[in-house]
Order: structure tokens, then C-alpha cells, then sequence
């Protein structure tokens, strides 16, 4: 299970930062605009930056507090292979 300890939330301007890797998938999915990802320094995390939004702010509080939350499947597996590669690929 996720916990909120997992995710890291930093605000800057109008961007949203998260290294939850399953949270930025659902964002993708649910189309909230990805701006970009980078591995960070000296740690294992990739942090993943999304354009700030209400809308962005209402799906990441459903899923973590574990809210049902619709998602169409194929564009969630679709964006955990393509955030896959932002991770292995740089």
C-alpha cells in the first residue's frame, strides 16, 4: 500500500512534483498535463512534474486516500511504460 511517507510533494510556480511513481502514472492516465521527469541526485527516485491544477489536486488527494477512481486501464499501463522509460532512460 502507498502511504503518503512515499510521496513528495513540492510546489513551485504552477508545478506539482511527485517521485510516487503509481500517482504519476494515474495523473498521465487521467490527463493532467506531464511536463517532465528527472532521476534525483544521489537517490533512487525519479521525481515526476505535472502542471499545477485543480483538477490535478482533487485526483491526487482520491488516490491517496485510496478514493474509487475511474482510469481507463490501457492509458494507465500505457503511462506506467512510458514513465518506465523517463526512469531507465533518462
Amino acid at each position: 500500500m502507498l502511504s503518503v511517507q512515499n510521496i513528495v510533494s513540492i510546489f513551485m510556480s504552477d508545478t506539482y512534483t511527485t517521485t510516487n511513481f503509481y500517482l504519476a502514472a494515474f495523473l498521465c492516465a487521467s490527463g493532467v498535463v506531464f511536463v517532465s521527469g528527472e532521476r534525483l541526485a544521489d537517490t533512487r527516485q525519479t521525481a515526476f512534474h505535472f502542471e499545477e491544477s485543480m483538477k490535478r489536486k482533487e485526483l491526487s488527494s482520491a488516490f491517496l486516500v485510496g478514493e474509487e477512481v475511474e482510469v481507463n486501464v490501457h492509458a494507465f499501463i500505457a503511462q506506467l511504460k512510458r514513465l518506465k522509460s523517463i526512469i531507465h532512460d533518462g
